[in-house]
């Protein structure tokens, strides 16, 4: 009897790839400045109830997504820091293309937060952001729409 060959698999190497944010007219192109990005996932579930019979019905369980990453910093007018400070409590739409060479692409809406200006003297300043996500983000792992050029709600 002969052991079963797994499936292979399609590893995902980061980059080259985009992560673009805003709505069409005002939006903001961080790929070249991210040194890192990731959607997150967290769970918030209840514990299971015992019931009489001896069994357990399992608790509620809800999903949160947060866009995550470090960027470098620039002072620049519609550049990283006042883009998020000037939409700072808006929810914008996003477009995260993880590989340009392959059709993976993430889409979905976020809060922005203003991203932090200044840090250590002499370097160049990164800053660390989480946007929470509104709704559920939405991952297309056969995308015909995986084009860096394309908006954030966009066709291509």
């Amino acid at each position: 009897m002969t052991t079963p060959t797994p499936p292979k698999r399609k590893l995902l190497t980061l980059g080259p790839g985009s992560f673009i944010i805003g709505d069409i007219g005002s939006t903001l192109d961080l790929s070249c400045q991210l040194t890192a990005f990731s959607i997150e996932w967290e769970v918030d579930a209840e514990d299971p109830e015992p019931t009489l019979c001896g069994g357990m019905i399992g608790g509620a369980r809800a999903y949160t997504a947060t866009a995550k990453g470090t960027v470098f910093q620039d002072i620049e007018a519609d550049g990283v820091i006042d883009w998020s400070w000037k939409h700072k409590g808006s929810e914008v739409p996003f477009k995260f293309v993880p590989a340009e060479t392959e059709k993976a692409l993430v889409t979905g809406r976020v809060v922005v937060d203003p991203i932090t200006l200044g840090g250590d003297v002499r370097t160049r300043n990164k800053s660390d952001f989480e946007w929470g996500c509104v709704g559920d983000p939405t991952f297309d792992a056969d995308s015909t729409d995986g084009s860096t050029q394309a908006l954030p709600g966009s066709t291509g």
